[in-house]
């Protein structure tokens, strides 16, 4: 509900107006608009989405507290959705950069995450960067199944999971900073689109490899649902897809950056049905 949000910063030439589509946001390069939501519970993640309809110009940006942590743009008609996470209750609107804004914005929810996948504040372990780098441990593994969680905390992070390494020749799992899901040989076989998945939200993944090189890739937590797997759509590639080029394996690696968390892995060589 648009009136559940409070204004700060208006005047002559800065303000936020009612149309009969929605709120007509201007400002000027001077001033500094924005508009808040304090109904909110600390510590939660919300999904935050912006309808925009009109947009002449300037972009605003949406973030938590003061930290900007994990904020998402607005720059363009059809607006913006993302996964913001409330470290003191308050949600803002605001200027993103310096320039004049003018648009209208028809309609801005706020959707609590379902704690369902994981529950994260009722005792799930997991491990979490404080200082970016690897971690790796021996596996002969490179056929079969491997099941892990994944949480990428911002749009500076990326993680990569080198599920089959034997020195330089690897098969990468990578969940990117412009939130695609993407395996890599080297460079990029099999990759979503840009936005397939959103920062600050648990995904399971799960990848198989049949005796023939069959890779398949699946993802489970977030806007999928947690019930049923889900086929991860490329968009230059098939999943599943054939690739024979390595067959061996000597180690299991995690490449995180600082907030990213990977949890609760599995490792099956034979690819259950």
């Amino acid at each position: 509900d648009l009136l559940l949000w409070s204004e700060s910063g208006v005047n002559a030439n800065n303000y936020i107006e009612e149309v009969s589509n929605g709120l007509h946001w201007v400002g000027l390069n001077a001033g500094n608009l924005f508009i808040y939501q304090t109904k909110l519970t600390s510590g939660r993640y919300y999904k935050i989405s912006v309808d925009c309809v009109e947009h002449t110009s300037g972009a605003i940006q949406a973030y938590c507290s003061t930290t900007l942590n994990g904020s998402v743009v607005i720059d363009g008609v059809g607006g913006f959705s993302g996964i913001l996470k409330a470290t003191d209750g308050v949600f803002y609107l605001q200027r993103q950069a310096a320039g004049d804004q003018d648009m209208v914005i028809r309609s801005i929810t706020l959707e609590e995450v379902p704690e369902g996948y994981p529950l994260m504040d009722k005792g799930m372990k997991y491990l979490e960067c404080t200082s970016a780098g690897t971690v790796a441990f021996p596996s002969d593994q490179a056929y079969g199944e491997w099941e892990f969680d994944l949480y990428n905390y911002d749009n500076t992070t990326q993680i990569g999971i080198d599920f089959i390494t034997n020195g330089s020749e690897k098969y990468t799992l990578y969940l990117t900073s412009s939130e695609r899901i993407a395996l890599y040989r080297a460079a990029a076989i099999s990759q979503t689109a840009a936005d397939f998945i959103s920062f600050g939200i648990w995904y399971r993944i799960k990848l198989t490899r049949t005796l023939d090189g069959e890779f398949t890739f699946y993802v489970r937590g977030g806007e999928f649902g947690n019930d049923d797997w889900t086929l991860v759509l490329p968009v230059s590639t098939t999943n599943p897809f054939t690739d024979n080029t390595y067959t061996e394996s000597q180690y299991f690696v995690v490449d995180l950056d600082v907030g990213d968390r990977i949890a609760n892995l599995i490792t099956r060589k034979a690819v259950q049905q």
